[in-house]
């Protein structure tokens, strides 16, 4: 296998931890009347004319998975009607979240995005005849654990904990539920990969409960309506009999949740040879998922009949209608440069390529074959793609890029920098536009100060409208990791930010940057870092705490947890709002939840988070089920915040 392809293969350990509980206080003093974003009139009145209304009600406020603050209040003798305020933030001020509601009601749900209310308060509003007055707040405190969903595959199963390094266990088997994950744009629709599945099934929604068919994989897509989350359907491949793992790196929805592209690690499971890879289309109609096709590059052999190897499906992406789909295919050999130049050879070891596929009537149909502009061996150009909600403009990282070159468009712009190759994965990004049926290269992006070994371009990620670009860079100063950002005007590119994890000092190997995700509207942006090792729980816990325990030799002494970072933009301006953990860390140094963060996805409207640990030990098969049972390591979950 390409080096440049490799995941890291450090080992993994799975942990299992106690959550944190949130307490709701209460304060006095409050008025949403006079402090209400929309200057909607509450009719509150003051303390001298209080006793003449009637009594302000008592809340409490209830965390419920998942993503869901219960408010709740005392009913009050001849109230006409209760409204719910919020202040989301601490600043922005009370507005009411709620319609007028009967005195019969005494309960209200808010789902929300928690780590966007880390900070949040929330008032009830008694209306009598006379007059309303409100309930003194009720504050958001803690790390928020209880709110947390915790999602499991319906069959999920584990391996076991084999002894590995300096007496630290990892995990051999699993299902590895949580490889890969996409999310609708509403947030409503959730697709999760287990590669080490291993049941015999075919197509949609087969027989589960057994492991005739070791490591086939599986995708398990999930639905949520306004009161929970359910399975809606279990996806297989209908020709698995010879592929490996399927959704082991990438799959992805459709912003309209209604088309999955799922895409193979391109091994033979049976010989452990490489092939060319595919790529796997399940469309959705009135709740009913079916295969609609599987797709593969024009040139799967050369004259003699060799099969290419080329990693067709490491990376996959698709526009919000699912009708244009992009394939990265990192381990493709041609020494073609630009778009649609000569697929039919295998000379370049490793330089990579990426295919454009359209979809007209159900139909597929390869569109654009994409390379480098400066295409070199082992560029592994195509190991991460994406493209816009209107299918306008890809981006395609090529994490082993070598050029010397930095900044847009490769300054300095000679050809003498950028084909000058002794910068060994250094990585680069390379965004291409469409006009019609043609595509052409728009910018070729570095990272600004770039050196060996950074993996620029390893993760990316596009808003909406295709002009705001955050590129992960996993691997710079030393694997700590650092994320880029990049905006588009009028064709123009240039660095907006580049990101660190707050406790960067503490997440030396935590390659900050492994997975990340943008909303539509480019403002929200998640970023995962499979190898940081704070060990707390939910929202903002304590982002130094480490185990005692030293593991593989970090001077530290945290293990390999993970955690997601969230920042958000105002104007250009980024800032971190909340550091993201697992909800059932525990000090068991055997039962490691590790591999938090290696993927993750934000919905297009930023509502809602969902991260993936995929060597998880949880042993339950229910939505929300027991997070502590670890009997199952490396069965894997997804977490939504």
């Amino acid at each position: 296998m390409n080096p440049s392809l490799s995941r890291s293969n450090w080992p993994a350990i799975v942990l299992m931890s106690l959550g944190l509980f949130l307490v709701a206080c209460s304060e006095s003093g409050n008025n949403p009347s006079n402090n209400t974003s929309d200057n909607t009139t509450a009719g509150t009145t003051d303390d001298a004319t209080e006793d003449a209304i009637g009594d302000a009600t008592e809340l409490a406020l209830e965390l419920v998975a998942d993503k869901t603050f219960r408010i709740t209040w005392e009913p009050r003798d001849g109230a006409q009607s209760y409204r719910v305020f919020e202040n989301p933030d601490g600043v922005t001020g009370y507005s009411p979240i709620s319609e007028a509601l009967e005195p019969s009601t005494h309960l209200f749900d808010h789902r929300i995005a928690l780590y966007l209310r880390i900070n949040a308060s929330y008032l009830v509003e008694t209306c009598y005849a006379s007059g309303c007055v409100s309930s003194d707040a009720a504050f958001v405190t803690g790390t928020l654990d209880e709110a947390v969903g915790y999602i499991k595959a319906s069959n999920a199963e584990g391996g076991y904990l084999s002894p590995g390094q300096q007496e630290s266990p990892f995990i051999v088997g699993g299902d590895r539920f949580g490889s890969a994950i996409s999310l609708s744009d509403d947030g409503k629709t959730l697709a999760v990969s287990a590669p080490g599945e291993d049941s015999a099934a075919m197509g949609v929604d087969g027989i589960q409960d057994d492991n005739a068919d070791m490591d086939t994989g599986a995708v398990y897509v999930f639905v949520r309506d306004d009161e929970r989350w359910q399975q809606q359907a279990y996806l297989k491949a209908d020709n698995h009999e010879r592929i490996c793992c399927l959704g082991s790196t990438s799959l992805s929805l459709s912003g309209d949740g209604d088309t999955l592209a799922v895409g193979t690690n391109g091994v033979n499971r049976y010989t452990i040879e490489v092939f060319t890879g595919e790529v796997y289309i399940f469309t959705r109609t009135n709740g009913v998922w079916q295969q609609q096709a599987s797709v593969q590059p024009g040139f799967l052999t050369d004259a003699q009949g060799n099969t290419y190897d080329k990693y067709f499906g490491w990376s996959v992406s698709l526009n919000y209608d699912g009708d244009k789909l992009v394939v990265g295919a990192p381990d493709e050999g041609s020494a073609a440069t630009g778009v649609n130049g000569n697929q039919d050879d295998d000379s370049v070891n490793g330089a990579g390529a990426a295919y454009v596929f359209d979809r007209t009537a159900g139909e597929w149909q390869e569109q654009a074959y994409l390379k480098a502009s400066n295409t070199g061996a082992r560029f592994a150009f195509g190991y991460s793609v994406v493209i816009s909600a209107d299918g306008s403009t890809i981006v395609v990282g090529a994490v082993g890029e070598a050029s010397i070159a930095s900044g847009i468009l490769g300054r300095p712009t000679s050809e003498e920098v950028i084909q000058d190759f002794s910068n060994d994965k250094a990585g680069a990004a390379y965004v291409f536009v469409r006009s019609g049926d043609s595509w052409q290269q728009e910018a070729f992006i570095k990272a600004s100060d770039p050196e060996e070994d950074d993996r620029f371009g390893g993760a990316i990620a596009l808003s909406a409208d295709g002009n705001t670009l955050a590129v992960a860079a996993s691997g710079d100063d030393g694997y700590t990791g650092a994320v880029y950002v990049f905006a588009r005007n009028s064709g123009k590119w240039v660095q907006q930010a580049y990101l660190n994890a707050s406790n960067k000092d503490l997440a030396r190997f935590a390659q900050f940057g492994s997975a990340i995700s943008i909303s539509a509207d480019g403002n929200t942006l998640a970023i995962g870092a499979w190898g940081e090792g704070g060990f707390s729980n939910g929202i903002n816990g304590d982002q130094y705490a480490v185990l005692p325990k030293p593991s593989y030799g970090r001077p530290e002494g945290a293990i390999y947890i993970g955690a997601a970072y969230v920042f958000t933009r105002n104007v250009s301006e980024w800032r971190q709002v909340a550091y993201v953990k697992a909800t059932n860390n525990t000090a068991d140094v055997e039962n490691i939840s590790v591999s938090y963060g290696e993927a993750l996805a934000l919905s297009g409207d930023g509502q809602t988070l969902v991260v993936g640990t995929n060597e998880e030990a949880g042993g339950t098969n229910q939505i929300n089920g027991d997070r502590f049972d670890s009997s199952a390591p490396g069965a894997g979950a997804v977490f939504v915040y």
